[in-house]
């Protein structure tokens, strides 16, 4: 409403329409601008350039320097990356101080990064501000990006979310992030053409960064292409060698595959380019799951304990121990695991009352508690955490383990059918999701469908071509084999 009749003064004091129009020309030249650099800004933090973020930031305030945005994200940046705790502060004082200047657009967006943990807001009362921007700001291009942004990472709506993504590019076609977003939404409805292309059209914009290979990687992953996912990783390390998060990505695929060597040789590159404790931490996390998959139990269990020592609170630590020691039948260290599980959401959840993680964290605890009853045969009680689980998953794409864990349970039952359903809606999405493949050769071979059981098996074989010799799931593999051969 400021805005409105801030321009109807403008249009009296001045007569013609002109000068109005102009100005707001200006304005959105001088926000294109603005963001272009804080996007770019982002590349740069993603690959840990963060003197040339810096550089980005400063040049976006030179052309507003009361920008709340910018001042926000460089407070961010000086305070997370660059241990600039007095300086940081300064930015986040001076940034709350011009919140009034900022557009409408610029403020949801604020609310939906940088301001949330400062305001504490609850997922219900970010909703209902964003439903109030929608009605009141139609054609604000920020305001239906931080929707999109809110529908698809929260409430997993994907096709509400592409929607509004569509319709911020359309007012403003400058807003790169937006295709990023837009690739990961239509991806998770399993639509990869328009996932890709959009994509390709965040990577035009930044031809020289390293994220958009990594983006497509992340694509190419969760469909189970792996091999066009560890070129597009190995294309952004070229451009990024130091890219933390693609090393974790590279990691994953190569442990998809059974590449299981050289999945270690990246977590140990990522622990010797490390400079802090949370990311020797993060790189001991992947080689103590890589050790884990591997069957090497005793050093899954060493290496992800000197990363709890780093950070004794790190829920996904302790979410992997539990792992490790079920595997390796630790039955009575697992259950001591999971009370210290608990007892972190429960210091999560008393300390941010409105905040989000905890959610993540608690179905965590409930999956591991799941498979500890099928450990002991309390069947029916994994059998119920697990249909609630996979109920409340709003994202085929990420919880494919949870419901290969779920078909586990009925083949365990014998509810082959059923076992059989769950694994064809996993493949639907993943057809090269090697443990569920595995397991439904395992399922067919119970019910002497040779044919079937051999279909699975070759396509794990090629998927599994260029694998480390003997790994565990490889003489799983052979072992279905020989009885398939039986069957005959």
């Amino acid at each position: 409403m400021k805005n409105i009749v801030f321009l109807l003064a403008v249009m009296i004091l001045a007569g013609p329409a002109l000068p109005a129009d102009t100005g707001a020309r200006d304005g959105d030249i001088r926000q294109q601008k603005i963001f272009e650099q804080i996007f770019l800004h982002h590349e740069y933090v993603w690959e840990r350039k963060f003197q040339a973020a810096q550089a980005c930031l400063e040049e976006a305030l030179r052309i507003q320097p009361d920008n709340p945005v910018t001042l926000f994200t460089i407070s961010q940046l000086l305070r997370e990356e660059r241990g600039r705790e007095d300086a940081a502060k300064l930015y986040f004082k001076k940034a709350l101080d011009n919140l009034n200047v900022a557009t409408p657009g610029e403020r949801l967006y604020l609310d939906m990064t940088l301001l949330r943990k400062h305001n504490n807001l609850s997922r219900t009362e970010l909703k209902e501000k964003i439903d109030a921007f929608l009605d009141t700001y139609p054609e604000n291009g920020l305001v239906f990006y931080s929707a999109g942004a809110f529908f698809q990472k929260e409430l997993g709506e994907f096709e509400k979310a592409i929607r509004f993504y569509k319709k911020s590019l359309d007012i403003l076609p400058w807003l790169t992030q937006a295709h990023n977003l837009l690739g990961y939404a239509y991806s998770y409805l399993g639509d990869q053409t328009n996932a890709i292309r959009h994509l390709e059209s965040y990577a035009a914009a930044f031809p020289a960064r390293a994220n958009p290979h990594d983006s497509l990687g992340e694509i190419y992953h969760m469909t189970g292409q792996y091999q066009l996912a560890i070129e597009q990783y190995d294309t952004a390390l070229a451009i990024a060698p130091d890219f933390t998060i693609v090393h974790q990505h590279l990691i994953r695929s190569c442990t998809a595959v059974g590449q299981y060597a050289r999945a270690k040789e990246h977590a140990l590159l990522l622990l010797e380019k490390s400079e802090s404790d949370h990311y020797k931490g993060l790189a001991l996390f992947e080689y103590a799951r890589i050790c884990m998959f591997s069957g090497d139990y005793e050093k899954a269990e060493h290496k992800i304990r000197l990363a709890m020592e780093m950070n004794p609170d790190y829920f996904g630590y302790h979410d992997l121990l539990g792992q490790i020691q079920l595997q390796s039948g630790q039955m009575e260290q697992v259950q001591q695991t999971l009370h210290s599980m608990k007892r972190l959401i429960e210091e999560q959840a008393q300390k941010y009352p409105n905040k989000f993680p905890s959610e993540y964290f608690y179905q965590a605890y409930e999956l591991l508690q799941a498979k500890i009853n099928v450990a002991l045969g309390n069947f029916d009680t994994a059998l119920f955490t697990l249909q609630q689980i996979n109920d409340r998953n709003t994202n085929p794409l990420e919880g494919l383990s949870e419901r290969a864990d779920l078909a586990r349970v009925y083949f365990a039952i014998g509810e082959f059918s059923r076992a059989l359903a769950v694994t064809r809606s996993i493949l639907k999405y993943n057809p090269n999701h090697v443990e569920t493949l595995v397991l439904q050769a395992k399922i067919y071979t119970t019910l002497s469908r040779q044919k079937e059981a051999e279909a699975a098996l070759d396509r794990c074989a090629a998927l599994l071509q260029d694998a480390d010799p003997g790994i565990p799931i490889s003489k799983e593999i052979d072992r279905l084999r020989q009885i398939t051969v039986a069957l005959k």
